[in-house]
């Protein structure tokens, strides 16, 4: 039997208890896929990338880490999702992206964007107290 993979991996940043606001399953943290609280932010970068999972983080330093990470491997990642701080505001936050109240758009579709989208065409999605999360491209692909 082969290891799951989890569409979402929670960095040390991120509350464990947030899990319970993705879908069951979904989510699953560094630190039960065997890293450190402490581990450093480029290993905790490669075990989403190993698991094919988008990267949940409270730390706004990530989006240009993973770039790094990405330009260093020359592999696209699988999408990054920045939150505020907070465990009750980050449950607000994603209730009212789930709730359609906060929308995900991206100048490339004519729609909104879903996590899957996200995942797979490796987008940042940085969410903000008020109004709706930026959407980016998280890397320019010259490789593929």
């Amino acid at each position: 039997m082969g290891r799951r993979h989890n569409l979402y991996l929670l960095d040390s940043s991120i509350p464990g208890d947030l899990k319970e606001d993705f879908p069951r399953g979904a989510a699953t943290t560094s630190t039960e896929c065997g890293l450190k609280n402490d581990a450093d932010d480029m290993d905790v970068i490669g075990l989403a990338f190993e698991r094919k999972a988008l990267l949940v983080t409270a730390d706004r330093e990530f989006a240009h880490k993973c770039r790094t990470y990405q330009d260093r491997r020359q592999r696209c990642m699988f999408g990054l999702l920045i939150l505020p701080q907070g465990i009750e505001v980050q449950r607000r936050l994603l209730a009212e992206l789930s709730g359609g109240r906060k929308k995900l758009l991206h100048r490339q579709y004519d729609r909104q964007v879903n996590w899957m989208d996200v995942h797979d065409d490796n987008l940042a999605v940085v969410v903000h107290m008020n109004g709706n999360p930026a959407v980016t491209d998280l890397c320019n692909c010259p490789w593929e």
